[in-house]
């Protein structure tokens, strides 16, 4: 992949207390009140810097509640890009403070050429063979921020430009216990469908381009095409093997009319939703996108 720069569960048991003795003449009756046994969570009033020796910060929505639970999106850029232009290429911030959902927009880590990456899959793209460990540096960040921040650890959820699609699939693969769902825009997943083993469903909202020049729409003899990226994960979330066709969205300001098309899969298994957005004749970095903020949150909001 080459650079690219544009402006841009804590498992709750329920406890019964057994008296010694006699049993009672007549049964205790609880009212809903008592019956309930969830603690409300301590309030989350931090809101520094987390990531360790790797910071990044948080984005707090308007209507942010130190009790409350609000959703976490992780979003993660290209080879050789940085969190500036993830923002300005997405441009989620405006709607998420409005819809209560906190960003992290981390940063990777810096190649020998000074462009940042993430260790997503043997192709992509650490090339200089550093060997980071972004799976873990991911988990802790997810971990992190449902400790310190008000979020809620059942709906995080990662997406990634590019490099960063590509890590989005690699946490889907191996952190499907913390990971909710993901978007892939213009990324791809590992060569051998083999390396993912998933066992747990994730949401997957997998977007491409058609002339795609850097991550090819069709594959390479490196590179799994989009079409059978999806695929696999129709299979490993159990869907009905026929796509639905939802109809088209007009997603690349630049190109005229819907060009967008939407297809999703039917009958997933709980929490495997699968969609493939094709973008006809869009480039590797359409930008600037159309809307793409409500029209993602629309989605990935909708339960």
């Amino acid at each position: 992949m080459t650079r690219f720069f544009i402006t841009i569960c804590v498992l709750s048991s329920l406890c019964l207390a057994v008296a010694c003795g006699e049993p009672a003449s007549e049964p205790i009756e609880l009212d809903e009140e008592n019956q309930n046994t969830e603690e409300p969570r301590e309030p989350r009033d931090y809101d520094g810097p987390i990531g360790g020796d790797r910071p990044v910060t948080a984005e707090f929505p308007d209507d942010y509640d130190v009790e409350g639970n609000h959703p976490l999106l992780i979003q993660l850029h290209g080879f050789g890009s940085n969190a500036f232009q993830t923002r300005a290429f997405f441009e989620t911030g405006a709607e998420a403070r409005a819809r209560g959902v906190v960003i992290l927009t981390p940063e990777g880590t810096t190649n020998n050429d000074g462009e940042q990456f993430w260790n997503a899959t043997e192709m992509c793209c650490d090339w200089g063979n550093s060997g980071v460990d972004d799976v873990a540096y991911l988990t802790g960040l997810i971990e992190e921020a449902v400790e310190k921040y008000a979020v809620d650890p059942e709906r995080v959820f990662f997406m990634g430009l590019s490099n960063g699609g590509f890590m989005s699939h690699r946490m889907a693969c191996e952190r499907g216990d913390l990971v909710r769902g993901i978007v892939s825009f213009n990324g791809a997943s590992f060569n051998d469908a083999q390396a993912c083993d998933p066992d747990h469903p994730v949401e997957i909202i997998h977007i491409h381009a058609t002339d795609d020049d850097i991550v090819p729409y069709d594959g390479h003899n490196w590179l799994p095409s989009a079409q059978e990226v999806v695929e696999r994960w129709v299979d490993w979330n159990e869907c009905d093997p026929e796509a639905v066709m939802e109809g088209r969205i007009d997603l690349a300001y630049n190109i005229e009319g819907d060009e967008t098309v939407i297809e999703s899969w039917q009958n997933c298994v709980d929490g495997g939703a699968v969609q493939f957005w094709t973008m006809e004749g869009a480039p590797h970095v359409p930008y600037p996108l159309n809307d793409f903020g409500p029209t993602i949150f629309d989605v990935l909001l909708a339960d």
